[in-house]
């Protein structure tokens, strides 16, 4: 991926380097050369997201054929998250995406794909420069729950099956948006596997079975709140390590029971989202955020086994 060939698919802008750079994908910050005020986040996917895939398949004896189908299929999953992120454009506390391109990789199998989108603060940033308090975790779940509660496509519900920190994002304003839909299903159709999920953060039954429903992604937006409820570390976490943090995964989605973070009355609604049985959750993400602005509703968080 090249700033040449940004120019290319955008001549109108300029780019400034990089906002976040990763093994698959990457984010630039754009600016209209005659536009002012006019910026956007321009992310850019490879596909393949791991170039030795190509290595690996030829290894496998697969022609190139079988290798471009192959290709094509991770294509097709990146064109789905953005055809789910356009129809879902102008609602509430969801990352608006203006544009896109797909460009063919010029020296190997592939495609490079490149997402203009509205330029917002990164949720670890922002905490980095302001940590979060109990209310601003309060605010953090109403958003994101308004975003889910809109991500509808013809009027069938989206499950976005990968809300993480890295896919929430801060506008100037100081309100919570959702962005990211590359894991995201529509409920009630017929469709292929869920891409990988994020472990630390996904229902005990996504982890375990690929299995999921509208209740998943309350139970991942409980466990975002926990972290940053308990010091910024998930559940039966005392330190932060790549170790410790597998092995508090494999027995959180076993159903070891956590404790609660923070206090009541949040900190309740935060455990009977993060319950490891799905209906002993929420069982929407409106029930969820009533409980959030009035306590009373909050009910029992139940056995979280």
């Amino acid at each position: 991926m090249s700033i040449d060939l940004l120019s290319r698919c955008w001549p109108d802008w300029t780019f400034q380097g990089y906002i976040s750079e990763g093994t698959s994908a990457s984010v630039y910050k754009a600016v209209h050369r005659g536009k002012i005020g006019g910026e956007s986040a321009v992310k850019c996917i490879s596909v393949p997201a791991d170039p030795s895939r190509i290595t690996v398949l030829r290894e496998a004896g697969k022609t190139e054929e079988e290798i471009r189908s192959a290709l094509q299929e991770e294509l097709d999953r990146v064109e789905d998250e953005l055809r789910i992120m356009l129809a879902l454009n102008g609602r509430p506390n969801i990352v608006t995406v203006y544009d896109y391109s797909v460009v063919s990789k010029e020296n190997a199998p592939g495609w490079d794909v490149y997402i203009r989108m509205e330029l917002l603060t990164p949720l670890g940033t922002y905490y980095r420069q302001s940590p979060p308090s109990t209310e601003d975790v309060a605010k953090l779940g109403t958003d994101i729950l308004t975003a889910l509660e809109n991500s509808t496509v013809g009027g069938r519900q989206v499950a976005h099956l990968d809300i993480k920190p890295e896919n929430i994002f801060v506008d100037a304003q100081g309100h919570y948006k959702l962005g990211d839909y590359g894991c995201a299903r529509i409920l009630g159709t017929t469709s292929r596997g869920v891409a990988s999920c994020t472990p630390a953060y996904a229902a005990p039954e996504l982890v375990s079975a690929g299995k999921y429903d509208a209740t998943s992604d309350l139970c991942s937006l409980g466990l975002v709140m926990y972290q940053y409820l308990n010091g910024g570390l998930l559940p039966l976490m005392e330190q932060d390590t790549p170790e410790e943090l597998e092995e508090a995964v494999g027995k959180r989605c076993s159903g070891n029971p956590f404790p609660q973070p923070g206090t009541a009355p949040l900190g309740s609604v935060v455990m009977r989202a993060c319950a490891h049985l799905p209906e002993k959750r929420f069982a929407s993400a409106a029930a969820m955020k009533q409980a959030i602005g009035d306590p009373a509703h909050t009910g029992p968080a139940g056995n979280l086994r």
